[in-house]
């Protein structure tokens, strides 16, 4: 059969194939059609849970305010005379005046100090004799004293309610001096015993009036409202965005710092950093305070949606002016182009010219060399139809020998994202996110650790070990 029948005939069967007529112009010339795209089916996998750390105080003013509301500063009347406790004929009236309290908390305990002063009448009735009265701290500007301290051991409840359950922990005279014992002028005794027994009463009575009002103190809204701060996006740049998306709350044991307390709270999350316009905003009601120990760390893992520009600009710069040797051949690399075809696979066009010229497509899914540290295609080959344009136009090309080639230069380095992206977490996890609440944090270290060949992008997944702790202002 004579070259222009060959060549014609082949024209035929190019043409019945599909494929471009321009090969019948030349039968060196490479003309495939694109690949056919897929449907995306790839789907991200869900971020890793971390642990946020969230030190919170409260100041002890707040309870001591508390209390004292709760604790009248005087109690009783020099001229209210009552029954003696002794069941005997005896009047006893008194006069109770309190200092302000102080406070401590140690171990999960408050502690409120107070210095109680008193005065006592005691008329005491006699038949056929004038009656006797007598009295300790009167007409003296010396009152005897006793010391006061009552504990609230403190938690916070799944309601997120501050919850004490106020007991007496000390009452006793201030001193063992004749100043602070109540010995009745005219009588004669001691009734010092008697008083702090109604001392004691009086406190007692007043100590479910604690509880009560600690328990109505708003806490809940103001962890509503740095819960629903933290579900909000943080913008770092622009088209860049840090969510926290925080789903549970757990606590440690209450703490005491001198006048304040601590409370250890930790914050499960799946922290993320997004591209694009805003992420949508799905704030979660705030759920309930569990309790238990809180172990800070922080896995944050990145879905970065890279634009094929830049990976074919990598490729472009290492390819362009290549000139591989097959088969005793020689086709060089004009240009590349990379773009996603769907289904979790990219496609790389090549513009070659040399002893074979056009366009040849390869496809393949992308994966990370945690050896490099580069994106590479492991099972790039040539596409379907360009492989059947190439073996019946050049019987001498090799394909192995393409194929291995590209599998090892077509790669990109994974370095810039990293470095972009530690750059940016350590921006985004060292701010103030709102009036009120700030984030302070550090990068261990980062890496890619997954890529996926998408339509439109190349989504790379990137993860950060480190640690972040959240500060809520008084």
């Amino acid at each position: 059969m004579s070259r222009s029948r060959h060549t014609w005939f082949s024209c035929i069967l190019a043409a019945g194939s599909a494929l471009a007529l321009s090969a019948c112009d030349d039968d060196t010339f490479l003309d495939p059609p694109p690949p056919v795209s897929s449907p995306d089916r790839a789907r991200t996998p869900e971020r890793p849970l971390s642990v946020i750390n969230v030190p919170m105080s409260i100041p002890l003013r707040s309870l001591i305010d508390l209390v004292e509301e709760a604790v009248p500063v005087r109690y009783g009347d020099l001229e209210d005379f009552e029954p003696a406790p002794d069941g005997g004929r005896g009047e006893i009236a008194f006069e109770l005046e309190r200092s302000p309290f102080r406070a401590i908390f140690l171990a999960g305990v408050a502690r409120l100090d107070a210095t109680v002063l008193y005065r006592v009448r005691v008329h005491y009735p006699l038949p056929a004799l004038p009656d006797i009265d007598g009295s300790c701290g009167v007409g003296s500007d010396s009152r005897p004293a006793l010391s006061v301290a009552i504990e609230s051991p403190m938690t916070l409840d799944r309601g997120w309610i501050l919850r004490t359950r106020t007991r007496i922990a000390e009452l006793r005279p201030a001193s063992e001096e004749d100043a602070d014992q109540c010995r009745v002028s005219g009588l004669g005794i001691d009734i010092t015993d008697r008083i702090v027994e109604g001392a004691r009463s009086f406190l007692e009575a007043n100590l479910p009036e604690i509880d009560r009002l600690v328990a109505q103190v708003d806490t809940r809204s103001r962890f509503e409202s740095w819960w629903h701060t933290l579900a909000a996006p943080v913008a770092l740049g622009d088209s860049l965005w840090l969510s926290m998306e925080p789903e549970a709350i757990r606590r440690g044991p209450l703490r005491g710092a001198g006048d304040s307390i601590q409370v250890e709270l930790g914050l499960e999350s799946r922290p993320g950093i997004y591209f694009g316009s805003r992420p949508s905003e799905a704030i979660p009601p705030l759920p309930p305070l569990e309790s238990g120990e809180v172990e800070p760390h922080l896995n944050l893992l990145v879905d970065a949606r890279a634009d094929y520009g830049a990976a074919g600009s990598f490729l472009e710069e290492a390819l362009a002016g290549v000139r591989v040797h097959i088969g005793g051949r020689t086709v060089q690399v004009d240009s590349v182009r990379v773009y996603g075809i769907g289904d979790g696979r990219l496609a790389m066009r090549l513009r070659v010219s040399g002893d074979l010229r056009g366009r040849m497509y390869l496809t393949g899914r992308p994966s990370i060399d945690l050896e490099t540290g580069r994106v590479s295609v492991p099972d790039l080959d040539l596409d379907v139809a360009t492989r059947g344009m190439v073996m019946a136009a050049a019987s001498w090309f090799v394909v192995p020998e393409l194929r291995d080639y590209m599998r090892a230069h077509a790669t990109w380095p994974t370095a810039p994202a990293v470095d972009w992206l530690t750059m940016w977490l350590e921006r985004g996890l060292n701010r103030r996110i709102s009036e009120g609440l700030r984030v302070r944090g550090k990068v261990d270290g980062v890496e890619i650790v997954g890529a996926t060949a998408l339509s439109d992008a190349l989504w790379v997944r990137l993860s950060a070990r480190g640690s972040a702790s959240l500060f809520v202002d008084d």
